[in-house]
C-alpha cells in the first residue's frame, strides 16, 4: 500500500465512524444543554456523582465479558447447527451477570451512600438505581452479541433509537419534575436499550431451532468469557476508581455545585473532541493490530495516524480555545460562564493528549498486556488523582484544569519514550514538523485567550483561519480531499 492510500484508508475510517460518533455528540449536546437548564450545576453534579459511583459497580460485576463475548462469537462458525445456541447461552450468561450487578448495588448501597455523600442520606437511591446496573449490564451484553453478530445496521438503528429516547424522556422528565427526576432519567436509556436489543435478538432467534443447554456448556462459556476480560476490566476499574476518587474528593472538600462544574467542562471538551479519538479508536486499533508483529509497517501506521489526527484537530482545538465563552453559552447556560477559563485550559491540554492517543495502543496491539496495564491503567490512573487532588486543593477549578495539562505533557513524554525503546518506533519528520506547528500555533492561541482587547481577538481570529486553511491545504496534499470529496458528490447526485 502506498502512502496515499494508507492516508487515504485512515481518512475514510475516521470519516465513516466519526459521522456515527457526530450524531452521538450532538444528542449528548442537546441533552447535556437541556439537563444544565433544568437542574443546573448542582443537579449535574450530583447526577454524574451517582454514575460515576455506579460505573464502578457496573465494572467489577461484568468481569469484561462484553468485549470478550464480540471475540468469542465472532470466531463461532455460522454453518454449525449449534450456532444460534451459543448466543442463547451467551444472553443467559448476561442476564446472570446482570442479576449479580444488581445484588451487589444493593449491598454496596450504604456504603456507596456513606463514600459518595459522607451521609446515609442515598441509600435509597442506590437501591432504586440498581435497576440502572441491571440494564446495563444486561443491554451492553446484548449489543455485544450484535457486535459479534456483525449485525451493525441493527446496532447503528438501536444507538440512534436509545439516544433520541433518552434525550426526549430526559428534556420531558427534567421540565416537569427538575432534580427529582434524576434517577428516573439516569434508569430510561439503558432500560429502552434492553427493550430493543432483547426484542431484536428474538426475531434472529426465529431464523433457526434453538436448542436447550446445559448448567456445564454456560459454565464453561462463562469461564471462557472472564479469562478472555478480566485483563480489560482491570485497567478500566482503575480509570472508574480514578474519576470516582476525584469526585468525592471535591464533594468532601468543595461542593456539589464544583463538581457540577468540573463535569460540564470536561463534558465539552471531551464531547467536541471525542469524536475524532472515537473514530480513530474504532478504525485505528484494528489496522495497527494487523501489522503489529512488523516494525516498520507500525511505525507508518502510527506516523501516518498521526498526521491525520492532528490535522483534524488542531483547527478544532484552536476554535474551541477561541470560541469557549460562546460554546458554553451555546451547550450549557450563563450559569456556566465561570469555567471558560477551565474550558480554554482542557482545550490546550488536549493537543497532548492527541499527539499522545496514537501511542497508547502500540503495547496492546502488541499483546504487551503488562506494560498496558502498567501504563495505561496503573501509573496514568494514579498520576491523575494526584495532581487532579492536589490542584484541585491548592487552586480550585483552575488546579484541575492546569493539572489535567501537566498530567497530559508527563504522559506523552514517558508513553513516546516506551514506544520509542521498546518498541522501536521512530517518528516520521513529517509527523514531527506537524506535530511542532501545530504545537506553536494552540499555544499562541491559547495565551492570546486570555486577553480581552480588540487586537488579541482580531489576531486570535485571523490566525485561527491560517490553521483551518493550512489543515485543508495538507489533507489535500495527503489525501487527495478535493477529489475524494467530488467522487462522493458525484455518488449522491447519482442517486
Amino acid at each position: 500500500m502506498n502512502a496515499k492510500s494508507g492516508y487515504q484508508t485512515i481518512f475514510k475510517g475516521t470519516f465513516l465512524f466519526g459521522g456515527v460518533q457526530f450524531f452521538q455528540i450532538l444528542v449528548s449536546l442537546i441533552r447535556g444543554k437541556t439537563t444544565a437548564q433544568f437542574i443546573g450545576a448542582e443537579g449535574m453534579g450530583l447526577s454524574g456523582l451517582l454514575t460515576s459511583s455506579l460505573a464502578m459497580v457496573i465494572t467489577i460485576a461484568g468481569l469484561g465479558c462484553t468485549t470478550s463475548c464480540v471475540k468469542y462469537i465472532a470466531s463461532l462458525n455460522k454453518e454449525d447447527d449449534s450456532y444460534l445456541n451459543y448466543v442463547r447461552i451467551s444472553q443467559s450468561i448476561f442476564k446472570f451477570i446482570a442479576l449479580g450487578g444488581m445484588l451487589l448495588t444493593c449491598l454496596l448501597a450504604p456504603l456507596l451512600s456513606y463514600i459518595s455523600f459522607s451521609s446515609n442520606e442515598y441509600i435509597l437511591s442506590y437501591l432504586l438505581l440498581s435497576f440502572y446496573v441491571y440494564f446495563s449490564l444486561y443491554s451492553g451484553g446484548l449489543s455485544s452479541i450484535f457486535q459479534g453478530l456483525r449485525e451493525l445496521k441493527c446496532i447503528a438503528k438501536g444507538n440512534v433509537i436509545v439516544l433520541l429516547g433518552g434525550m426526549v424522556c430526559s428534556v420531558v422528565l427534567y421540565f416537569l419534575f427538575g432534580k427529582r427526576a434524576i434517577i428516573p432519567v439516569i434508569l430510561i436509556s439503558p432500560l429502552i436499550s434492553v427493550i430493543y436489543f432483547h426484542f431484536s435478538l428474538k426475531k434472529i432467534f426465529h431464523r433457526a431451532r434453538v436448542h436447550q443447554f446445559s448448567y456445564e456448556q454456560r459454565k464453561n462459556i462463562f469461564k471462557e468469557f472472564v479469562s478472555l476480560g478480566l485483563p480489560l476490566v482491570v485497567a478500566a476499574l482503575i480509570g472508574n476508581l480514578s474519576t470516582y476518587t476525584i469526585d468525592a474528593f471535591i464533594s468532601s472538600v468543595g461542593s456539589l455545585s464544583d463538581i457540577g462544574l468540573y463535569n460540564a467542562g470536561m463534558s465539552i471538551t471531551n464531547r467536541y473532541i471525542g469524536l475524532l479519538f472515537s473514530a480513530m479508536a474504532t478504525d485505528y486499533f484494528p489496522r495497527l493490530s494487523a501489522v503489529a508483529h512488523n516494525v516498520e509497517e507500525v511505525n507508518e501506521t502510527v506516523n501516518q495516524q498521526g498526521e491525520i489526527i492532528v490535522l483534524f484537530a488542531f483547527p478544532l482545538l484552536s476554535i474551541m480555545i477561541l470560541s469557549a465563552p460562546v460554546l458554553i453559552r451555546l451547550l450549557l447556560s450563563s450559569e456556566f460562564i465561570v469555567i471558560t477559563s477551565f474550558v480554554r485550559i482542557i482545550g490546550f491540554g488536549m493537543f497532548f493528549q492527541v499527539i499522545s492517543f496514537c501511542f497508547g495502543y502500540v503495547s496492546f496491539a502488541k499483546g504487551d498486556k503488562k506494560i498496558y496495564l502498567f501504563f495505561e491503567g496503573i501509573i496514568t490512573n494514579i498520576l491523575k488523582v494526584i495532581l487532579n487532588c492536589l490542584g484541585y486543593y491548592f487552586w480550585g477549578l483552575r488546579g484541575l484544569a492546569c493539572s489535567f495539562v501537566l498530567m497530559y505533557v508527563i504522559y506523552y513524554i514517558v508513553i513516546f519514550l516506551v514506544c520509542k525503546i521498546r518498541y522501536k518506533y521512530i517518528m516520521s519528520r513529517a509527523y514531527f514538523i506537524l506535530t511542532v506547528i501545530s504545537g506553536i500555533g494552540v499555544s499562541i492561541i491559547f495565551l492570546l485567550s486570555f486577553s480581552s482587547s480588540l487586537l488579541s481577538i482580531i489576531i486570535s481570529i485571523l490566525l485561527t483561519g491560517v490553521i483551518c486553511v493550512f489543515s485543508v491545504i495538507q489533507l489535500e496534499k495527503r489525501i487527495g480531499l478535493k477529489e475524494i470529496l467530488i467522487r462522493r458528490f458525484k455518488r449522491q447526485c447519482k442517486k
